[in-house]
């Protein structure tokens, strides 16, 4: 058996991609992440499936999940393989996806689908591809035919079932080869016998003959019976599949109708939302006024309003000020007024004539006090004395009030000068102020624009209504929160249609009849209904691959059927000669006794078998150092040591030799245990620790291998020494 194509639909990151393979030895060449692994899997599931062997329910492997395409919902491949033993070439398709399992299989040439010839597997309820085209169980291939990355290595686990697998091999399969070394040793003895025990002989021929037209008669009559019975069973199948069928009918009525019955509970559902929705909406609205603003905008006009409160409080203090300052002006003022005046009388009260008078009448009495004493008028000149000792008196008087008075003077002009200093600081004061006062005058109107806009539509004239505000606009996020809770709510009721499309449906539907048909039905039924689906779509595929397995064998058996009247008429014939051949009767029991000695002998012959062709292609990779493989009785698997000339267990072989002395000892196994079956080899990065040199040993023994073999590489190496030895390249 061969593979030639394999087509990946939709496998792992693959969609329609075709590979073409050839007979002998194919190279499947790609760098890491390339898919190389994938295709070694997608080869392992069209022919097994990825269900985990050996249990009685269905259950997958952990691979079914990873190669399941992320891009489509489909999952599936076909492959085209020819098959010597059925003598045909066929296209196997499996879909993967969980739950809508299927293989069909068809002839490549004629196209007629010929699924039913293939046995349906007892627990996945599939045909069986590994049984018809491996005749090899799962674990038994991916151990023989199908190595992954690294599985080549051994451990004792391995060797154990290696040697299992030896002596398997020899136990189950020993029939099949003696029966064909028993046809060689009649045909080598044909010449010697030349007698009535002779197999070839014309008796031995019609007595087989005729056997086999007893058996024919017989089986026609059975066929006739089954083909009978299949006639009727396909009939019973045709009601089942109908009865079925209409089952289905009516699930899916039943689902439609449940389906549309929630579309109208959901679409009303939906307008009670929307008119929940549009109630919040309406409360949002009625909290804005009718405006844009959010929270953060009334929050930012609150502080913007204390900012404008403090700003007129600060003018108000400033008005204050203000108004202090130019009482203090007024003071300093009527204190400079007063100092003035003052200043005034002090000019008034100088009468510097007085002074002159004084002066002029003091002259005199000095003059007149002259004249007397010079006339000797002496008391004149006493009273004149007097005189001008009172004049002195006087003038000593008017001095120190004069004194008192430049005093009095100097004090009013430093008084007057201080106020009139006091006075220009207060006049600047103001003036800093009447600036002050008309920058926060600014700002009052620049806070009153940017509030205007706010306060207005939001009704906004203090600061509790600011608090007012804020609150009902706290309830606002609230109310959001709520609208996206209803949309979300909307959206899963939706389920990714549109309100319209659902109302369309619902409206385009008739419920009347449903209900009608519903009501008609009984509990029983309504139950059945009720059911799961999967469980009658399975039941629907099972009577339907059966169904096509009894119309296939049906027409198998109408291509094989033969009269019984012709069968009759030759057995009559053959008969009339037999009882000239009556002589030849005691050839059976020489095969009888052949047969035995062979089987006897054949135990003997496959270890010797084994030990050539193990010791043959371990002396091809080794270079001829080690060129000797013996199997002993026990099952030990022994090599010849070329400098001890003992035989060690091949457990002491190097890491790189024991890796690929296993891959051919799992070629041989399987070469021998599945004569009559040819599998593909399947090797998944297998040479990746081999040097240059072992690594041509390897792909020279590879091309001695008579099965299909794929190799699967992301070294360049491996991809030049195939060009060399011009294999068949696939590059992914």
């Amino acid at each position: 058996m061969r593979i030639n194509e394999l087509e990946l639909i939709h496998f792992g990151k693959f969609h329609d991609k075709k590979i073409t393979l050839d007979a002998h030895v194919n190279l499947v060449y790609g760098l890491n992440e390339s898919g190389k692994t994938t295709l070694w899997y997608f080869i392992l599931g069209m022919f097994f499936g990825f269900f985990k062997p050996y249990i009685k329910t269905r259950r997958y492997l952990d691979i079914h999940a990873k190669y399941q395409p992320w891009e489509s919902s489909q999952y599936c491949g076909s492959m085209v393989l020819t098959d010597e033993e059925m003598g045909r070439t066929v296209r196997i398709y499996r879909n993967f996806r969980q739950g809508e399992e299927e293989v069909r299989v068809h002839d490549e040439q004629t196209g007629e689908e010929i699924t039913g010839l293939y046995d349906m597997h007892p627990v996945f309820r599939l045909p069986d591809i590994a049984k018809k085209h491996l005749n090899i169980s799962y674990f038994g291939y991916i151990n023989m035919g199908a190595i992954s990355q690294l599985g080549h290595e051994t451990d004792e686990n391995l060797i154990v079932e290696l040697k299992e697998a030896v002596v398997n091999a020899v136990s189950s399969k020993t029939l099949n080869v003696s029966m064909h070394k028993i046809q060689q040793q009649l045909k080598t003895k044909k010449e010697h016998i030349g007698s009535k025990k002779k197999t070839s002989s014309v008796y031995a021929k019609m007595l087989d003959h005729l056997d086999d037209l007893y058996k024919q008669r017989q089986n026609v009559l059975e066929e006739e019976k089954k083909l009978l019975d299949s006639i009727a069973y396909q009939k019973r199948l045709d009601v089942e599949l109908e009865n079925v069928r209409e089952q289905l009918r009516h699930i899916q009525l039943y689902e439609e109708y449940t389906k549309k019955c929630r579309q109208r509970d959901h679409l009303h559902r939906i307008e009670a939302l929307r008119e929940k929705q549009k109630g919040i909406e309406a409360m949002i609205i009625g909290i804005r006024r009718n405006t844009e603003y959010d929270l953060e905008d009334v929050y930012r006009a609150k502080e913007k309003y204390k900012e404008k409160v403090f700003i007129e409080n600060e003018l108000d203090r400033l008005e204050q000020e203000q108004l202090e300052k130019q009482l203090d002006e007024d003071r300093i003022q009527g204190e400079i007024k007063e100092l003035e005046n003052q200043k005034m009388i002090f000019e008034k009260k100088k009468r510097r004539w007085v002074k002159n008078l004084f002066l002029v009448l003091t002259g005199l009495t000095f003059l007149a006090l002259f004249l007397a004493m010079s006339q000797q008028q002496w008391a004149l000149t006493a009273m004149l004395g007097g005189l001008l000792v009172f004049e002195s008196l006087i003038g000593i008087l008017w001095q120190k009030r004069i004194k008192q008075d430049q005093q009095e003077w100097m004090h009013i002009e430093e008084k007057t000068q201080w106020l009139y200093e006091e006075l220009t600081d207060n006049q600047e004061a103001i003036t800093q102020i009447i600036v002050l006062k008309r920058q926060k005058y600014q700002q009052v109107v620049e806070v009153n624009e940017y509030l205007m806009p706010i306060t207005g539509p939001l009704e906004i004239e203090g600061i509790n209504d600011f608090e007012e505000r804020i609150l009902e606009f706290q309830n606002i996020k609230s109310h959001q929160e709520d609208l996206i809770r209803i949309e979300e709510q909307e959206k899963g009721l939706l389920n990714n249609q549109s309100f319209s499309e659902i109302q369309d449906q619902v409206n385009n539907y008739d419920f009347k009849t449903m209900e009608k048909y519903i009501q008609r039905l009984s509990q029983v039924q309504l139950s059945a209904l009720r059911s799961e689906k999967t469980d009658v779509l399975e039941q629907e595929q099972q009577i339907t691959y059966e169904h096509i397995k009894v119309t296939t064998q049906l027409k198998e058996s109408r291509k094989k059927y033969q009269s019984l009247a012709e069968l009759d008429e030759e057995i009559q014939a053959s008969e009339q000669k037999m009882q000239d051949y009556n002589h030849q009767l005691s050839v059976y029991q020489i095969i009888d006794d052949t047969l035995e000695e062979i089987t006897r002998e054949l135990k003997y012959e496959f270890s010797p078998s084994m030990n050539n062709t193990l010791s043959h292609l371990l002396a091809k990779i080794t270079s001829g150092k080690y060129n000797q493989v013996k199997i002993t009785p026990d099952m030990e698997i022994l090599f010849k040591d070329p400098l001890t000339h003992k035989m060690q267990d091949v457990s002491n072989l190097s890491r790189g030799t024991i890796d690929l002395f296993y891959i051919i000892f799992r070629y041989t196994i399987a070469k021998w245990s599945h004569q009559e079956h040819s599998i593909p080899f399947v090797l998944d990065e297998v040479f990746a620790y081999f040097d240059d040199q072992r690594l041509a040993q390897s792909m020279d023994v590879l091309l001695e291998f008579k099965e299909q073999v794929i190799l699967f590489t992301c070294q360049e190496r491996e991809k030049q020494l195939a060009e060399e030895k011009k294999i068949n390249i696939i590059t992914l």
